[in-house]
């Protein structure tokens, strides 16, 4: 994005504040410049949002979402589940990139204005920067992923593997066994069977044992039994409200069309 594009998009950023803070002094909305006072950061929760949080805090979902500006600003939703399990967004921020920094200002301007106690359970898809910063901003959470992101992202890796089509079904059988396994047994089982199967792909067990097997408490069923999950294991609710963001959004909006 140009400076140009940047510094004419203020009038209008700061025309949306207005009006939001005139419609309710307690909604917020936080910037975050970089050193060249260009927007890196937009913050928004409105205060019927804030209020949705504080009913509905137990489990927390976290995405972001590209392709709603030209300016390439992403945007990223925190959404809790109300008594119908139905999704509430009840946080946005608007970030030039997503960067750690951008996370974290997220985070921490989230936890300035709400009450994180009692936020139980984190879901997220396998972003390292996700599962190393959520314990720092929400300390009573267990972290989890969500299943749908798993099984996407063990079958993009398998699918790069010089394999037979059938030889990665096989593989996929087994990781789904240790997905949705009971019981450790079960988990065991299948994972012994995904390294007999896998026996002649020694880089590929390497990767599945390091990033994988390493931290099954945040993918394997079993390890949620006991978990408040609602039911619900994957992120499908953020992942349906950002579609339809999409649909209302295009992506040849400019910034303060999208905001």
């Amino acid at each position: 994005m140009s400076k140009k594009k940047s510094r004419n998009c203020w009038p209008s950023i700061l025309f949306i504040e207005k009006k939001l803070k005139n419609e309710d002094i307690d909604n917020q909305v936080v910037f975050c410049l970089d050193e060249d006072s260009q927007l890196k950061c937009l913050y928004i929760q409105t205060n019927f949002q804030a209020d949705w949080f504080k009913n509905y805090d137990t489990i927390v979902h976290i995405d972001g979402t590209f392709k709603l500006n030209v300016e390439n600003y992403l945007l990223y939703v925190l959404l809790v589940q109300d008594s119908n399990c139905h999704g509430r967004p009840v946080a946005y921020c608007l970030m030039k990139n997503e960067t750690n920094e951008n996370l974290e200002f997220f985070y921490k301007t989230f936890v300035e204005y709400n009450n994180v106690e009692f936020v139980k359970l984190v879901m997220v898809d396998k972003d390292l920067s996700n599962l190393y910063l959520i314990p720092n901003f929400f300390p009573n959470s267990v972290t989890l992923l969500c299943v749908f992101h798993v099984v996407k992202y063990l079958k993009s890796v398998v699918g790069k593997l010089v394999a037979s089509q059938c030889l990665k079904n096989d593989f996929m059988e087994s990781i789904h066994g240790m997905i949705y396994a009971l019981n450790e047994q079960e988990y065991n089982d299948n994972y012994t069977e995904l390294r007999e199967r896998a026996k002649k792909f020694k880089d590929f067990l390497s990767y599945f044992e390091k990033n994988w097997h390493s931290c099954q408490k945040l993918w394997v069923r079993y390890f949620r039994q006991k978990l408040p999950t609602l039911g619900t294991h994957t992120n499908n609710h953020l992942e349906s409200y950002n579609n339809n963001i999409k649909i209302s959004i295009k992506p040849q909006s400019h910034l303060t069309e999208c905001i």
